[in-house]
């Protein structure tokens, strides 16, 4: 193998290395017998992280290729994965790994997150390699447009390889198109930031627009979750390169699999089963709620068939065929609307592995500009290319009669006259229920909340302020104003816009927690003054949103952002019931509010940061990176909170845990280490010599007593010579110690 055309991955690269030079001197230390002149570094980009995983430290991958190999690639040339383990002082650190199967998602650059327009997420296809399959022919591997051109030139871009393993010859997998589409859709869930709205936009290769086509459909229909509706709603299109979208020429794809466990697979991708059918329907249908883009290319070269060899080696060698026809390719559109189809002069492979100085490179990038164009576009234009979200309202009668006439009159649309969707309202069912359990509600509170009103509570303290008056013990009242007045517009903006659904009682929720814990404190006159104080804090911070009803229906982006203030408002109330509920709450109410001061000075500063973000028009690729930041930093903090907990209960345990008689033996034991063999002081001691001889028989019982550490414990260990030898006298005894 010439291991010098081998493209590498290397992962878990620690995030102090900066440059493409610092990953090759770290790989060389690490290698020892490959110097960092004989490594090249083509890209590096930071890891993509899991949910879970975003307190972690950051870790970097990058592209590497060898012009000399290492020698543990040498030792070991089948493998796919080499771990590589720190040396000298770093040697607790990560192993490096380097691997050829680009297996998952691996960007291939970064951009500045405060400027990234979206993530392209590139799918090879059927038994391709995820790397490989987009270089072109030849000797000279170092070139990749996807990771050379189009990550540096196409602005805000962050370019993703996707690999899957589709391997044909001697699988053992029995998957299929579905469990490949499930497979995409966890591994973008998984690794995409919580809440994030980042567009997306895809680059797939044959089989690669099927599973795409498939997992969008699976989004839409078996997916309710929030999180995965984020990430249906973020697809902004894609560029379909040889889709067989109704069928591909398969003959020598059968006498590869042909009793393998793959088979199945193979035979879903041809025209004779219900599969394209039942996807393209379904796909037609999928209610995306931003306008959306498909571009269709197509291949004008016929393909060299795969054959199996006489040694049962794979080669390209077969009859020339037409694998993927152009209607197949473009479901039609090239017959009725080949203002979204394209024509690459190449075979099937061929068509995505362009070359540095390829012509239709610019045609792929200009078509990714039109997908994800950030402005509204002429109604002409919509009319000549939006087709492509709704697939059968455009398919022609000759496409769609071999897969029995779909009646496609329920999902036609007039794209033309279409404007974007209203977005569904914000569940906060789970919210809400949190909220219930933390304050620990009875259903009569409950009911209490849900039938409080604004007038209510304004009526409760118009009443206690006539209290003051009557006892001269006037309270500034004043202090709930900013408070009362900002969560008013809150609730009738969100009423207009139905941010939260009718049935929710969103408001009752303000209002009903707001005059319980008034009512509660009103008797007490310094606690009172802290809970006015508190609301005056928070109310202070709060945005006067009434003249912004249409900044919410331009910037759906930031309808997040009042969900983010409710939510804080909902905190704030939980934590202040959950004190208030028990008796004579008022002894440790002054203690308590030491410590609550600190949320509600947080929970001001975030809902003074939220009111900027309105303020501002804040754009929608800051507000995601504010998210962020914003998830980062809640998840650490919570990890410090759990640490904190779990000092303070170990200690609490150990203040009023038991003595432990056994830790206490095990600490007398490590004291005794330095002795060697302890106790045997006292065999040879004369008060047990004269103790042990025949003629004291008469005195059985032996007391030893004693400071720990002295000997008894390990004395006790000689019981079994001493019994054994007292046996042979027939003489009982007893030893107590």
């Amino acid at each position: 193998m010439d291991w010098s055309k081998i493209v590498f991955r290397l992962r878990a690269l620690p995030d102090t290395v900066e440059t493409k030079e610092d990953a090759a001197r770290l790989l060389s230390e690490r290698l020892s017998d490959v110097s960092a002149q004989q490594i090249w570094v083509y890209s590096l980009a930071l890891t993509l992280r899991p949910q879970d995983d975003w307190e972690e430290p950051p870790t970097k991958v990058a592209t590497v290729m060898f012009s000399v190999p290492p020698l543990l690639v040498q030792r070991d040339p089948q493998k796919q994965v080499w771990y590589i383990p720190a040396r000298g002082h770093d040697r607790n650190s990560p192993d490096l790994i380097l691997d050829t199967h680009f297996l998952g998602l691996t960007p291939l650059n970064d951009t500045n997150h405060l400027k990234n327009s979206y993530d392209c997420i590139a799918i090879s296809g059927l038994a391709s390699h995820p790397f490989g399959s987009w270089q072109p022919k030849g000797s000279d591997k170092r070139f990749m447009w996807i990771r050379d051109d189009l990550a540096k030139y196409a602005r805000g871009t962050r370019a993703i390889l996707y690999g899957y393993d589709t391997e044909l010859d001697r699988s053992s997998s029995f998957q299929t198109i579905y469990d490949l589409a499930k497979q995409l859709i966890e591994q973008l869930h998984a690794y995409r930031a919580p809440g994030s709205v980042t567009p997306l936009a895809f680059l797939a290769h044959s089989l690669g627009g099927l599973v795409v086509k498939q997992a969008l459909r699976d989004l839409a229909n078996n997916y309710p979750g929030r999180e995965y509706q984020n990430l249906l709603a973020a697809v902004r299109g894609g560029v379909f390169f040889g889709v067989p979208n109704l069928g591909i020429e398969q003959g020598g794809f059968y006498s590869i699999v042909h009793n393998n466990a793959n088979e199945f697979l193979i035979r879903d991708l041809s025209g004779r089963t219900n599969f394209y059918r039942e996807l393209t329907k379904a796909f037609a249908g999928i209610p995306f709620n931003e306008h959306c883009r498909f571009f269709w290319a197509y291949e004008t070269k016929e393909s060299p068939t795969v054959i199996k060899k006489g040694d049962g080696q794979l080669a390209r060698d077969g009859s020339t065929a037409i694998l993927v026809s152009p209607e197949s390719a473009t479901c039609g559109f090239v017959n009725i609307n080949p203002a979204v189809t394209f024509p690459i002069n190449a075979s099937h492979s061929n068509m995505v592995k362009f070359s540095q100085d390829s012509h239709y490179y610019s045609i792929v990038r200009a078509k990714l500009s039109q997908i994800l164009r950030p402005t509204p576009q002429p109604q002409d234009d919509i009319d000549s290319d939006g087709q492509s979200c709704n697939v059968l309202h455009t398919v022609s009668d000759d496409v769609i009669r071999p897969f029995q006439q779909i009646d496609s009159a329920s999902t036609t649309t007039s794209v033309a006259g279409s404007l974007p969707l209203l977005q569904p309202p914000r569940s906060i069912f789970a919210d809400l229920e949190k909220f219930k359990r933390v304050s620990q509600l009875t259903e009569g509170e409950k009911n209490v909340f849900v039938g409080t009103t604004l007038s209510v509570l304004q009526h409760t303290i118009g009443e206690m302020q006539m209290q003051q008056e009557l006892s001269r013990d006037m309270k500034y009242m004043a202090r709930l104003e900013p408070f009362l007045v900002s969560m008013e517009q809150f609730g009738q903006l969100t009423e207009d816009i139905m941010l939260f659904s009718s049935s929710s009682d969103s408001m009752a929720y303000v209002w009903g927690p707001m005059k319980f814990i008034l009512d509660a404190t009103c008797g007490y006159s310094k606690e009172f003054d802290s809970i006015l104080n508190a609301y005056q804090s928070i109310g202070d911070q709060m945005p006067r949103i009434g003249q912004h009803h249409a900044l919410f229906v331009e910037c759906p982006h930031l309808r997040d952002v009042l969900v983010m203030i409710y939510k804080d408002v909902l905190l704030f109330h939980a934590e202040l019931i959950r004190h208030l509920k028990p008796r004579q709450w008022n002894q440790l109410f002054h203690a308590w509010m030491r410590n609550f001061t600190t949320n509600i000075d947080e929970i001001s500063e975030r809902t003074a940061r939220n009111k900027r973000l309105i303020e501002n028009r804040v754009s929608l690729v800051e507000f995601e990176a504010i998210r962020k930041d914003d998830s980062i930093s809640a998840r650490a903090l919570e990890r410090e909170k759990e640490a904190m907990v779990k000092v303070h209960r170990d200690t609490v345990e150990h203040w009023l845990s038991a003595f432990d008689i056994k830790a206490e033996h095990r600490i007398h034991q490590e004291k005794r280490r330095v002795c060697q063999d302890p106790g045997r002081w006292l065999l040879s001691s004369p008060g047990f010599k004269t103790w042990s001889s025949p003629d004291e028989w008469l005195n059985p019982l032996l007391w030893l007593s004693g400071i720990p550490g002295a000997g008894m414990c390990p004395f006790r260990t000689w019981n079994e010579r001493i019994y054994a030898e007292y046996q042979v006298q027939e003489r009982p005894f007893s030893l107590l110690s």
